[in-house]
């Protein structure tokens, strides 16, 4: 990952993609904003990594997210 500039940043939040098709994430990218933001006195949150969004009752539910919409028809 290229260094970020992190001028005038004051918190990170860190979290993989949601719902039909996630992009993965990966592990390194995750650990290299955070190493940065320990540099720059950044504080660092890491939300989750990618989550897929199951049907259920014609709604997704997300580990975090709650109830939404489906957007993932088949």
């Amino acid at each position: 990952m290229p260094e970020l500039d992190l001028t005038g940043i004051r918190w990170a939040i860190v979290g993989g993609e949601s719902g039909c098709k996630p992009e993965p994430m990966k592990k390194k990218w995750v650990e290299d904003i955070r190493q940065q933001c320990e540099a720059t006195g950044v504080v660092f949150f890491f939300k989750h990594w990618a989550i897929v969004i199951k049907k259920r009752l014609g709604w997704s539910r997300t580990e975090r997210a709650g109830l939404q919409r489906n957007a993932c028809r088949a």
